[in-house]
């Protein structure tokens, strides 16, 4: 249900690119690596940060995640789930 929110809120504010200039691809920009990507924990050693490389590998791969929210949203029908919260 939350997604379905979630996804129709953004539709519905890609509906109105032309003044507030958020395309489907701009939203997937702003939203598609902080809704998609995996928790990041760092753990301090000294001055440097160490991050594992599953974590690296996720950072490197944000594009993907992009792509994924884009791709969703374009496909996504709009306001059409109205089914009501239970």
């Amino acid at each position: 249900v939350t997604l379905r929110k979630l996804l129709d809120h953004l539709k519905r504010v890609a509906s109105h690119h032309e003044v507030n200039k958020m395309t489907c691809q701009n939203l997937a920009v702003c939203f598609g690596p902080v809704l998609l990507s995996q928790r990041q924990e760092a753990s301090c050693h000294g001055n440097r940060v160490f991050i594992d490389s599953e974590e690296l590998a996720s950072a490197l791969h944000f594009k993907k995640h992009i792509e994924v929210l884009h791709y969703l949203l374009q496909l996504w029908p709009g306001e059409t789930h109205t089914t009501p919260f239970h």
